[in-house]
């Protein structure tokens, strides 16, 4: 539910804001007016933060689900909860422009429209702050150690079951972890009783001991990599607009010309493109489910067809 909510972040940004943008740049001016201004900044920047802040729960989710895998069980309410507040959230960050803190206008080459970090203002002052720290620096934050303590579970998880004589070689969300010890007796931990099959469990040891633990290395910089990708396409993705809009409030404005300003709005845009391909195609289970809907849809029509 998590990724579709920021399919739908992504999906929402491309579709209601970026049009405004891509039609002014041909048109070389602004021809939407103040009105479309407004619906720019509002759609943009709401779908813009909404991904921001499920990107930020995707990592809680992730973080709690690995370190804490025996109590964190969230219902599709709970879920749905969780997303509805993300939605809030998103709109309490964007929305205050409209009722006079701060304002929307025209940025950059002049072909796209931001809430105002060049009025050095105390209204314009706060507002950018405020969007800055909640909208962008405490998701880094949270992102990051979120990531960085998965990381460390992992390794600290692995020489604790090296140590104890143990090899994982094998883990599903059914299953739950099973590993070998020494003696290449099975455990498996967090199975229900009801779940236990040892004609599914015959054939997953054949490996030995060596290749296993090579498999599982390999997994674990494979996660390690994953985990290092998203932090640092989140920062070059939202990171240039933010400094930017830093320096344009409190810093040297001269560094700000329309063209160093236009590039960042570009980067932002750059998000909804790598997505879906960190949060869904590097993932091996929904490539799985989505080979197997591709199989049977394509199965159903050769029956219907020879039918």
């Amino acid at each position: 539910m998590l990724v579709a909510n920021l399919a739908f972040a992504d999906f929402g940004l491309n579709f209601f804001a970026f049009p405004l943008f891509a039609i002014s740049s041909f048109k070389t001016k602004w021809v939407f007016g103040q009105l479309g201004c407004d619906y720019y900044v509002v759609s943009g920047g709401f779908f813009g933060l909404l991904s921001i802040l499920t990107m930020t729960s995707i990592s809680i989710d992730r973080y709690c689900s690995i370190t804490r895998w025996a109590t964190w069980h969230l219902s599709y309410a709970q879920v749905f909860r969780w997303i509805a507040a993300l939605w809030v959230i998103a709109f309490t960050l964007i929305i205050p422009p409209l009722f006079g803190w701060s304002r929307y206008v025209i940025e950059g080459i002049q072909t796209s429209c931001s809430f105002d970090w060049l009025t050095q203002e105390p209204v314009e002052k706060a507002y950018v702050l405020y969007l800055t720290v909640l909208g962008f620096f405490l998701p880094l934050i949270v992102i990051f150690v979120c990531y960085v303590r998965i990381i460390r579970y992992v390794v600290r998880h692995r020489q604790v079951m090296n140590t104890a004589g143990f090899v994982r070689v094998h883990s599903s969300p059914r299953l739950g972890e099973i590993v070998l010890n020494s003696n290449q007796s099975i455990n498996v931990c967090g199975v229900r009783d009801d779940t236990r099959n040892s004609a599914t469990l015959t054939g997953i040891y054949s490996e030995k001991s060596l290749e296993q633990r090579q498999v599982i290395q390999d997994n674990d910089v494979k996660a390690a990599t994953t985990c290092a990708i998203i932090v640092v396409l989140f920062v070059l993705a939202w990171g240039p607009y933010t400094v930017v809009a830093l320096i344009g409030i409190w810093g040297d404005q001269s560094l700000v010309t329309p063209y160093s300003n236009a590039l960042p709005v570009l980067f932002c845009k750059t998000s909804a493109v790598y997505n879906p391909v960190v949060y869904a195609l590097m993932n091996k289970r929904f490539r799985s489910v989505v080979w197997s809907f591709f199989q049977h849809g394509y199965s159903s029509g050769d029956q219907r067809t020879s039918g």
